[in-house]
């Protein structure tokens, strides 16, 4: 039984790939030889990034490729990056990937007990466009505060995009790196829950920076949703979450984290705004009055007051 031409045409329809195929696997089989990527449609360049780490398998030595779709096209390819108690990927991939990530907007790397000398402390000094960062729970010190935010005290021009911090459940950051706080101007939310810093560096973060205290029933802003503080995205995202997957059955002894208290229960810091005139009348304005909300918590409140009622709330926190 002898097959007719259609049959041979469909065969060879399904068999050989279209030149766009073609054309895409070359690609990424001579992405060395490529220079960059400016000019070529978003829609291309995500299919031959996709094809290039699918067929990198466990190689690690030729990450350093990704930069030359960063250079092109920013923020698309990784935009949020989550990495909550993923500390062996952190180890990993820290030196041959993150390095080329330079517009991440939003990191989470809680849980991942970095201490001070990790080398993802010197990533994260060098993210001009981090909007939203957690290092909970990473046992940072103050020398480790130092050395994170050096460049962004020193060159504040260049680092102004920083409005959400969260140092939560490191014991060991004090008021020691309150100054360094305070330098970090763009902050807006600050959450020093379970730290050691006393309330003698809380009163300093109020006077010098600004800063309240902030009730959680106030407010259901996403700035200070820090159970859920971002999610992985990006076009890399999926190999992203493979490659923590498979960090994760190496690493089998992952557990919940847990906890050690210290004195200061829950402590989150919110940014005023005030005028000099406000300051003139005594009345201390917060970021949500600018919005239109009303502020209950110091409208129309004299200093003396606001200093009485802020001594109280510090004692409840220590109590």
């Amino acid at each position: 039984m002898t097959a007719t031409s259609s049959d041979c045409l469909g065969m060879m329809q399904t068999q050989c790939p279209s030149l766009v195929e073609l054309c895409l696997d070359y690609i990424v089989a001579n992405l060395r030889h490529v220079e960059s990527f400016q000019g070529f449609p978003e829609l291309i360049g995500e299919e031959i990034l996709n094809r290039w780490l699918a067929s990198m398998s466990n190689q690690l030595q030729n990450l350093n490729q990704i930069q030359k779709f960063c250079q092109a096209y920013g923020s698309l390819v990784l935009r949020c990056l989550d990495l909550k108690n993923c500390r062996l990927f952190v180890d990993t991939f820290t030196i041959s990937l993150f390095g080329q990530f330079q517009f991440i907007e939003e990191l989470d790397i809680s849980y991942c007990k970095l201490g001070d000398d990790h080398d993802m402390l010197t990533y994260i000094s060098q993210l001009t466009r981090l909007s939203r960062l957690s290092l909970k729970d990473n046992y940072i010190s103050d020398a480790g505060m130092m050395k994170w935010t050096i460049s962004r005290r020193f060159y504040t021009e260049k680092f102004q995009n920083l409005i959400c911090l969260d140092l939560s459940c490191n014991l060991r950051v004090s008021d020691r790196c309150v100054r360094y706080l305070i330098a970090l101007k763009s902050i807006r939310t600050l959450n020093i829950s379970n730290t050691s810093i006393s309330p003698v560096g809380i009163k300093k973060l109020q006077d010098e920076a600004n800063f309240y205290l902030w009730k959680p029933s106030s407010s259901d802003d996403r700035d200070c949703d820090f159970d859920n503080f971002t999610n992985t995205s990006g076009w890399i995202s999926e190999w992203i979450e493979e490659k923590k997957a498979s960090c994760q059955k190496k690493y089998k002894k992952v557990h919940e984290p847990k906890l050690i208290k210290s004195r200061l229960g829950e402590c989150i810091l919110k940014k005023s705004e005030r005028t000099d005139e406000n300051i003139r009348l005594g009345i201390k304005v917060s970021s949500s009055e600018v919005n239109g909300e009303s502020n209950r918590c110091y409208r129309n409140k004299p200093n003396s007051e606001i200093n009485e009622e802020i001594n109280d709330q510090l004692l409840h926190l220590y109590s």
